[in-house]
């Protein structure tokens, strides 16, 4: 399994450099490079969790695993429910055996929720039940966590399926989410 957030920007990169246009555009629903995950995400510090369940402005930068739970209605925003999660054999070091079942496992406490709006978003894929993994815009992924039809330049047989996430963090707000085929 690919590691490393140096990955993660590299295959972005290059994704971006091989737009279907030749001139470095991505367009929605171009294929997209299988997000690159770390041994383990970003731990979700317990005195960051409010009363209500939201995590603190000033969360860490990092990596962290996340579920899509809703979107904004009349707000342009994601939230999202972050945890950690722990792969491979950081996985099997720190969990047992039965909760790192498929190579990964999730710390899911402590935990909290984190919104971003959709165009603060730098980069954001979907990936099908195919694992094949394609670049959206903000916006489209809110409308598919929505529970909308793909828009336009989505494969005939892509349909959303609600894997989880792993979104980076920077300057205290959410740039990327990339989804991560799970069985």
């Amino acid at each position: 399994m690919l590691r490393g957030h140096a990955v993660i920007g590299a295959v972005i990169v290059l994704l971006v450099a091989c737009g279907e246009d030749g001139a470095g555009t991505v367009h929605p629903y171009d294929r997209a490079p299988v997000p690159a995950v770390p041994d383990r995400t970003e731990a979700i510090d317990p005195a960051m969790v409010t009363a209500d369940g939201r995590l603190r402005a000033g969360l860490p930068d990092g990596d962290y695993w996340a579920s899509a739970v809703a979107v904004g209605s009349g707000r342009p925003f994601i939230l999202f429910d972050l945890s950690q999660a722990l792969f491979g054999t950081t996985c099997l070091d720190q969990l047992s055996a039965g909760e790192c079942a498929d190579d990964y496992g999730v710390i899911s406490e402590p935990h909290g929720t984190f919104e971003v709006l959709w165009d603060e978003l730098q980069t954001a894929t979907v990936v099908a039940e195919s694992q094949q993994n394609f670049a959206v815009p903000g916006a489209e992924l809110a409308a598919l966590i929505g529970g909308n039809t793909p828009g336009t330049g989505a494969p005939a047989d892509y349909q959303y399926m609600s894997f989880p996430f792993l979104v980076t963090v920077t300057g205290g707000k959410i740039v990327e989410a990339h989804q991560i085929w799970v069985p």
